[in-house]
């Protein structure tokens, strides 16, 4: 298996030797993290700062809209009143028509003031556009911080299964790559054989097949074994196919 970074950043640690047997999730390599912490940090608090502003519209803002809505109701209804009397005062001749006009204004005055205090109580409301626009950038600040919590789960590369460390290419203050090879990781289990096969040979292979199998390492030795794999495709570089064997213990 091997084992890469997904980001470019330098190597800070290395708690692994070649050689070591390592289980899942153990660290191999842990990057320089100080980027990545502080914009953790960075989406932490514009994620706080957006909770405390939707907040704010359903503690303080709502409410205050519907006390001004009530008070803008009772001034407009008061304002009515006061143009109703002096409009019938005016057909009786006991006032002018300029108090007349005095309390249409102050109507017309009062009712725009309610319109307003509704339409603040609706837009501050759960279906109204402040409260909408609140909590998208809660929404997004959520997601920035999500983004951020992978990006530091980077800066740590961990073994993806059980297995032994069988090579490094990597030191700690070396800058790791992007997708280079940084270590490669024998897994633990079963072993497999992976070889290539001349082509013309193709014709007999099949799977299932048994096959015998041996090693440099141990010369006077066979190794009993199983093909699992044919490769349909053939090599047109080397004219061979890729075959796997399974060996049986």
């Amino acid at each position: 298996v091997s084992i890469g970074a997904v980001i470019a950043e330098r190597v800070t640690r290395i708690p692994v030797n070649e050689g070591q047997s390592v289980r899942r999730g153990d660290v191999l390599i842990q990057l320089d993290d100080r980027d990545e912490r502080a914009a953790l940090a960075q989406a932490q608090a514009s994620v706080a700062q957006a909770d405390a502003k939707l907040r704010q519209l359903r503690e303080v803002t709502l409410p205050a809209a519907e006390q001004s809505f009530v008070q803008a109701q009772a001034n407009a209804l008061q304002a009515r009143q006061a143009y109703e009397r002096s409009l019938s005062l005016r057909e009786k001749g006991f006032v002018g028509q300029s108090q007349l006009d005095d309390a249409k204004r102050n109507l017309d005055v009062a009712d725009s003031q309610l319109r307003a205090a509704r339409l603040q109580v609706q837009t501050n409301g759960p279906s109204g556009s402040d409260y909408a626009l609140a909590q998208t950038a809660l929404e997004q600040a959520q997601a920035n911080l999500r983004a951020a919590q992978v990006k530091l789960e980077q800066t740590v590369i961990r073994a993806p299964v059980d297995g032994v460390l069988i090579g490094r290419s990597i030191e700690p203050g070396n800058v790791a790559q992007a997708g280079k090879e940084l270590m490669v990781l024998a897994p633990a289990g079963e072993t497999q054989v992976v070889v290539q096969i001349d082509e013309r040979q193709l014709s007999r292979l099949a799977l299932g097949q048994k096959a015998l199998g041996s090693a440099d390492a141990f010369p006077g030795e066979r190794f009993a074994a199983e093909l699992v794999y044919i490769n349909p495709g053939v090599d047109p570089l080397r004219g061979s196919v890729e075959a796997r064997a399974d060996l049986r213990r």
